[in-house]
């Protein structure tokens, strides 16, 4: 992990894209909701954070990390 604002940036995005997911009741985002509850949620959110953080951690960012973020996360929620 790069550092704590780098982190909270990240997650803040990852919870974004997962409230939009859990619009759809057939991703897994909703499934997870479904089955784990708010606490499946907080995991979901944490564990996706903590893989892009440390997938790319020595990347330094120009104007390509929304680019990069949301097809990562869309790949884990629906």
């Amino acid at each position: 992990m790069k550092d704590k604002t780098s982190w909270a940036e990240t997650h803040y995005e990852v919870v974004c894209c997962i409230q939009e997911a859990l619009k759809d009741p057939k991703s897994i985002a909703s499934n997870r909701m479904n089955e784990q509850g708010t606490g499946g949620m907080w995991e979901l959110a944490q564990e996706i954070t903590d893989s892009f953080e440390e997938e790319y951690a020595d990347r330094k960012w120009e104007s390509d990390w929304f680019d990069t973020l949301y097809p990562f996360v869309n790949e884990r929620i629906f």
